[in-house]
């Protein structure tokens, strides 16, 4: 006759077993790694949209006046007068008041969702590349970390252009040019991925050309 804690204990490791199986699998499934993706997208927007503390403020206050001036004004930040991004950083504040002004917020998040999405899917081969689950994973993580901000800033745009310029170079190095030069143009700082590329990469001449 075994020991009640003896069979407890026996219990207990199962259960850490069993769980820690299903963690696993639950770990190397792309579908479950898309639906964490999508619901930690629709988390962070509803914090933006009406978390407290303005977390969407560049966006609604900087962003949206940008572009309403521009539109209704013709006065172009970084033409006109002197702003501080480099002056492509102008058309995705455009693109967003696409369908106007009330939806100008709106249309920023799902215009940085969709261009989340599409790196999303480079990165893991829309489904189809389980090596790379734990970096799809991680940036899953990272932007629950870094909360409302992942999605309210220009960086929300530079991000996955560099993120595809990145994971394309080497098979497609003049495809990762342009999306690196055009994030560079959005945000500064892509220009070092640029840069680390032309110094490392053995088809820097493709790079460069």
């Amino acid at each position: 006759m075994s020991h009640p804690g003896v069979a407890r204990s026996a219990g207990y490791a199962e259960a850490m077993t069993a769980s820690t199986g299903f963690g696993a699998r639950l770990a190397r499934s792309p579908l479950a790694v898309w639906v964490a993706f999508v619901l930690v997208h629709i988390w962070l927007g509803m914090l933006n949209l009406y978390g407290p503390g303005f977390p969407f403020g560049d966006v609604t206050f900087v962003y949206e006046p940008w572009a309403q001036d521009a539109l209704t004004n013709n006065h172009w930040v970084g033409i006109n007068s002197p702003w501080v991004y480099p002056i492509v950083a102008i058309v995705p504040m455009l693109l967003s008041a696409m369908f106007g002004m009330p939806q100008y917020p709106g249309t920023w998040l799902c215009m940085v969702m969709v261009l989340n999405a599409v790196a999303f899917g480079v990165l893991t081969g829309w489904g189809r590349s389980r090596a790379r689950l734990g970096a799809a994973w991680w940036w899953v993580a990272f932007l629950v970390l870094l909360g409302p901000i992942a999605l309210g800033r220009i960086d929300s745009v530079s991000v996955p252009l560099a993120m595809v310029g990145v994971i394309v170079i080497v098979g497609y190095p003049r495809i990762a040019t342009v999306l690196l030069t055009l994030a560079t143009w959005i945000k500064v700082w892509p220009a070092a991925l640029l840069l680390a590329a032309v110094v490392t990469s053995h088809q820097r001449k493709r790079i460069v050309a």
